[in-house]
């Protein structure tokens, strides 16, 4: 056979490969897109309201696109039609097949009752039905939305401390809301996904698990972790409840079941572990101030011991909620650690650009190999427009490519910390990224209470960090 013949046959081969993918047994690199903290507030234009409540969601997106309040939403608002639309279609333009996308939670406007009241006929405390069938409406066409995107691809997401009917960290434990977001969100887990307890389903204890195709021998475990909040407030239901201890338990079984069949498990949840670097730094509490954590510190303590005795089970966390792109570092056993990947939010009502993630991960061992940051900068003249009027998102920063690492992992945001408190270019490019190019949120003199709770969840080693002498910028 002559070397033509033998290079075309060659050719031929790779390019079969390249449009069928692997053979079977095999696993190539996957992509899948992390959106979180829509935030989304139908009651941007008011005029609206009335019809939005007599007409059903499929009839949602003309009213909204017939809205003299067209242009995406500004600083210190949260995310109008115009904005939601503007994300899922440039997502979808930049990854229209992806393996899943992950949303940490937060679907609802901040203050969502007080909006619903100001508009509705009467409030929510005094025609309760008709506030609930107004709350489900919005989740149903936050999902119809996503599932018009991606009619193929499973989209799993968990509720934020917004997500409720009762009230701002106060979901109710196996209330309606919960049987509510279980019966919307399903159907856009797609084939070969399930809850937890199909009997009990997700109500019981906000936790379900995922199988994906992609991934070999993993699970994405799902938690509504509201509960471990400490402004969590059980205020809608019963004293005796104690939904933290049984989703604790619950979430024990499923790694002890998924140790037993050789599964890694990724999670998947709304609120990060550790510390509130914002609520903690020098700019709001002084520089000895008491340090501020996300969680409650007993479960924080309870979650850290379930994760090191199921330590190497537990691969990765994904978060949202401080609509911050920033990291988090569980340490276990003293030496190894869990990484928490907090994802930046949509929503620019803290003044952050709208900013969404797409990642590259290996389907066979679950190592997240990159990601890239795509953000819509809203500070130059509220956002850039392409000729066809559309804003214009555009990438931010390639994780690898900026930091010159292989992967992301617990090492690699370790030595990104490193770097943060030892090199001015680190330090300005994690300032310039954390709220995706938005107003500067901390200084030289505030940095290290940014970068010490990158690196510890415990408000004693916390301390102690920021305490600590500081190499000058």
């Amino acid at each position: 056979m002559s070397s033509d013949k033998k290079w075309t046959m060659l050719l031929t081969l790779l390019a079969a490969l390249w449009v069928f993918g692997p053979a079977d047994g095999q696993t190539a690199s996957g992509r899948f897109v992390l959106i979180s903290d829509i935030h989304f507030n139908p009651f941007h234009d008011p005029s609206l309201f009335p019809q939005l409540v007599e007409q059903p969601v499929e009839q949602w997106e003309k009213l909204f696109a017939s809205s003299h309040k067209a242009l995406w939403s500004r600083y210190g608002e949260d995310s109008n039609y115009a904005l939601l639309k503007s994300t899922l279609d440039d997502a979808r333009s930049r990854l229209a097949a992806p393996d899943f996308i992950l949303y940490p939670g937060d679907y609802l406007a901040h203050q969502w009752q007080a909006k619903y009241d100001a508009l509705a006929k009467k409030s929510h405390d005094s025609d309760p039905v008709a506030y609930r069938r107004f709350t489900t409406k919005t989740m149903q066409f936050l999902a119809r939305e996503f599932r018009i995107r991606w009619p193929n691809s499973p989209i799993i997401g968990t509720l934020g401390n917004n997500d409720s009917f009762c009230g701002n960290y106060s979901i109710t434990p196996q209330g309606p809301f919960l049987a509510m977001f279980a019966d919307v969100w399903r159907g856009l887990l797609g084939g070969g996904m399930h809850f937890a307890e199909p009997a009990k389903d997700f109500s019981d204890h906000s936790l379900y698990t995922v199988r994906i195709a992609h991934m070999k021998r993993h699970r994405i475990v799902v938690l509504n972790d509201a509960y471990w909040s400490n402004r969590y407030d059980n205020a809608c239901g019963r004293i005796t409840q104690t939904p933290a201890l049984d989703q604790l338990a619950a979430l024990e079984n499923i790694l002890a079941d998924c140790r037993s069949a050789g599964e890694k498990v990724w999670l998947l949840l709304h609120i990060p572990a550790g510390i509130d670097n914002y609520a903690s730094s020098a700019k709001a509490q002084g520089q000895h101030g008491r340090p501020v954590t996300f969680w409650q510190q007993t479960l924080t303590s309870r979650f850290a011991q379930l994760a090191e005795r199921y330590a190497p089970t537990v691969q990765i966390i994904f978060a949202g909620h401080t609509h911050m792109d920033d990291f988090r570092i569980i340490r276990l056993n003293g030496e190894e650690s869990l990484l928490m990947k907090i994802a930046p939010s949509i929503s620019p009502i803290f003044g952050t650009n709208p900013c969404y993630q797409t990642y590259q991960y290996d389907g066979s061992t679950g190592r997240i190999e990159n990601y890239q940051s795509v953000f819509l900068p809203l500070n130059d003249t509220h956002g850039r427009t392409g000729a066809d009027g559309r804003a214009r998102w555009e990438l931010e920063y390639d994780f690898g490519k900026i930091y010159r690492w292989p992967e992301l992992n617990a090492a690699t945001v370790e030595k990104l910390a490193g770097q943060i408190r030892t090199g001015a270019i680190t330090r300005h490019r994690y300032g310039e990224f954390y709220d995706s190019g938005g107003p500067t949120r901390f200084d030289a003199a505030t940095i290290n209470a940014y970068r010490c709770a990158i690196l510890n969840t415990t408000p004693a080693h916390y301390r102690k960090c920021v305490e600590a002498p500081n190499p000058a910028p």
